[in-house]
């Protein structure tokens, strides 16, 4: 498989889109989101896009950073799969006590 060279994101950021991307679509019987290269295609797509969109995701991840450090005192990438897991319910659940800017990203990332 050839690397991708990152257009918009850095490597912190293009391991929690890969990291957050498989939560969302699991391997099962099929590839996951990993082996699909998702984080490669988001990286494409919105490097194309106009800057706010750009913006407004790479935001969102660091939100997810944030908060990750605020629950678990380490980045999402460095949580345990249980901890991301956990992360990604809390933002998930519609009308829940967290933030709505975790909120906004989770709908934009399943999306």
């Amino acid at each position: 498989m050839a690397s991708h060279k990152l257009l918009l994101f850095n490597d912190q950021q293009n391991e929690t889109v890969a990291a957050i991307s498989e939560l969302i679509i699991p391997k099962t019987s099929t590839p996951g989101a990993k082996a699909a290269r998702v984080n490669e295609f988001i990286d494409t797509y919105l490097a194309s896009r106009p800057r706010s969109k750009q913006v407004e995701f790479t935001e969102g991840l660091e939100w997810m950073d944030k908060r990750s450090t605020e629950l678990f005192k380490k980045s999402f990438v460095e949580c345990t799969p249980v901890q991301q897991k956990e992360l990604l319910t809390r933002v998930s659940v519609v009308n829940s006590a967290e933030d709505p800017a975790g909120q906004s990203f989770f709908k934009l990332i399943k999306g």
